[in-house]
């Protein structure tokens, strides 16, 4: 469609959601833009969409999620969007799209053998998203995982989570890292092969000489929560170059995770202009910054800038406390095991959807959903 549905056909659409039956889309919910996501006056409110061939951007964008309901592609053997002349449409990461994704551990496998992930995370009142960081990081199969904190971010983690190593940075007056801290980063950085920085950091003056130390290292990099707040606030030029002297390095894409609201602050808009523009916003991003954002909610989408997929797992149990800590700390841990830092993003993604799908209704805690996450990822091993 082009224009809005009007007339009979608009009055047969409005009976259809008013008839309180299941309505199952074929292709694409009848008034739904395919390539927007705008409803075109009006729009069948279904409960699933079976999108032949290929899935169109319109499913994942503005309205589209609310009216596509559970969304699904099925295979009618059309040719490849390249070879049929057209331009590439919508990725999907979905049960099929990730089969293989996840690399098998050989029979000799040790903790050394599956990667070290460092975790820069936690201040006072904040001690959760480090131990949530670090949670999602093991339980994805990190051999080792070490958390850089404050002292009192420490003492948390040793009771909630003896599984993981930490080292002490010395605290500012308000419980955050002090500048003082970051040389001490150094030899920790020096052996680990991931790192995970940002969730409860709280701020303060060393989040930004932060962010820039660890751009400058040679280790794949996830910056989430406060890390990403500090990258909003730098000055541009400081910003551009960090992120530049990276990409001139040729050292790998840092993977940013912002929900919306820090989307909003990336990109110098509203969170309102962020969910009207996901997919366009999300990839300018990724090409401004040379990194590959990880852009949180319904449909979350994975973009670099030179492709994007958006996901298909996931629920609303997800709406919860601590559920992006988790997801930064599987990301750390796919960068170590995938390697690509758009790939290892996807499966990250998609993993985490579907670990909070299995871990239950809305009233599930975040802990539970990287508690799930080993018996997704075995589930994606290859063959």
């Amino acid at each position: 469609l082009a224009r809005a549905v009007q007339g009979a056909a608009a009055e047969m659409l409005r009976g259809l959601n008013r008839s309180g039956l299941p309505v199952v889309a074929a292709d694409l919910p009848s008034g739904l833009c395919a390539d927007t996501g705008r409803v075109l006056g009006t729009a069948v409110l279904a409960r699933a969409t079976l999108a032949f061939g290929a899935a169109k951007p319109g499913l994942f964008l503005r309205e589209g999620p609310a009216h596509a309901g559970r969304t699904r592609v099925a295979d009618i053997a059309l040719l490849e969007p390249e070879r049929a002349g057209l331009e590439r449409l919508a990725s999907v990461l979905d049960d099929s799209t990730t089969r293989g994704c996840w690399p098998r551990l050989p029979a000799d496998a040790h903790k050394g053998t599956r990667g070290h992930a460092l975790v820069v995370a936690g201040s006072r009142g904040k001690a959760g998203a480090a131990v949530l960081a670090a949670r999602g990081a093991l339980r994805a199969g990190a051999g080792l995982v070490t958390v850089a904190a404050v002292p009192e971010v420490q003492a948390a983690l040793a009771a909630a989570l003896p599984e993981a190593m930490s080292v002490a940075l010395e605290a500012d007056a308000d419980g955050r890292v002090h500048l003082r801290s970051l040389a001490l980063l150094d030899e920790w950085l020096a052996k680990a092969d991931a790192v995970v920085a940002g969730p409860g950091l709280g701020g303060g003056a060393a989040a930004w000489p932060l962010v820039e130390r660890l751009l400058a290292a040679s280790r794949a990099l996830v910056l989430d929560a406060d890390a990403l707040n500090a990258v909003a606030a730098a000055p541009p030029r400081e910003r551009a170059a960090a992120f530049g002297d990276r990409r001139k390095a040729g050292r790998s894409a840092p993977v940013l995770t912002p929900h919306p609201g820090e989307m909003a602050r990336l990109a110098r808009t509203s969170t309102a202009s962020v969910q009207d523009r996901r997919d366009e916003l999300a990839a300018a991003l990724a090409a401004e910054l040379g990194s590959v954002v990880l852009l949180k909610g319904p449909s979350t989408i994975v973009a670099s800038a030179t492709e994007a997929a958006f996901n298909l797992s996931g629920s609303p149990s997800l709406a919860t406390a601590g559920s992006g800590d988790v997801l930064a700390g599987l990301a750390g841990a796919a960068l170590v095991r995938v390697g690509d830092p758009f790939e290892a993003a996807c499966v990250a993604a998609w993993a985490h959807g579907r670990a909070g799908e299995l871990a239950g209704p809305p009233g599930i805690l975040a802990h539970e959903v990287a508690d799930c996450l080993p018996h997704v990822l075995a589930s994606r091993c290859a063959r």
